[in-house]
């Protein structure tokens, strides 16, 4: 009889996400404006699990069916996402653009007091190569000047971590009283950017 001992482990993640998306556009000779209203929800399902045998009945078959065993280990970790998003792009005569938008994120992975959080972005540029003062140069045939300045956030790894949990190797317990102070760890991000297109000089 064989003593030797073999283990088996499998990890299995399924996401599902579903979106809704509702698209606006205005357009005049010179103004142009967009409104893009977005909902968002995103399912996280993971299982985990092992085991380990030993004593088989024959070598010539190394299957967890004819093994003893030794050790077991299983979990199972869920999570959702939900999203709001909305946007509005402004163009003025090809020249002048400005973009807002705001979103709000809930996530289950943070405290029922905690799960949403808002943040926001918002970009400006000028299309400085379409002004009068430029219409008659040769060097340069298009240039613009672009800024924006936004926020984000990003969430724990674990997926139940608000609760206050401690996780041995076979069970979860919880402990009292629930973690309020984990949210959203808000950073902010700001950008600058000039782009020009150029031609020899004639």
């Amino acid at each position: 009889m064989s003593v030797v001992r073999v283990s088996r482990f499998s990890n299995e993640l399924v996401v599902k996400t579903t979106s809704n998306v509702l698209n606006f556009n205005a357009t005049s000779p010179s103004i142009t404006s967009m409104l893009l209203p977005v909902s968002r929800a995103q399912s996280f399902d993971q299982l985990r699990y092992g085991f380990s045998v030993n004593k088989y009945s024959t070598d010539k078959l190394r299957e967890l069916g004819n093994g003893q065993v030794v050790d077991s280990e299983s979990n199972r970790y869920g999570s959702f996402l939900l999203s709001y998003l909305g946007r509005v792009n402004y163009s003025y005569d090809n020249r002048y653009y400005l973009g807002l938008s705001l979103r709000d994120d809930i996530s289950s992975k943070l405290g029922k007091n905690k799960r949403s959080g808002v943040f926001y972005s918002v970009s400006g540029a000028w299309r400085f190569g379409r002004e009068a003062f430029l219409k008659d140069n040769n060097f340069l045939t298009d240039a613009k000047l672009r800024a924006s300045y936004g926020t984000n956030g990003n969430l724990p790894d674990a997926e139940y971590s608000w609760r206050g949990a401690l996780r041995l190797r076979w069970v979860t317990m919880a402990l009292s009283p629930l973690s309020t102070s984990i949210s959203w760890l808000t950073s902010t991000s700001a950008g600058r950017r000039a782009v020009a297109s150029m031609s020899g000089l004639t």
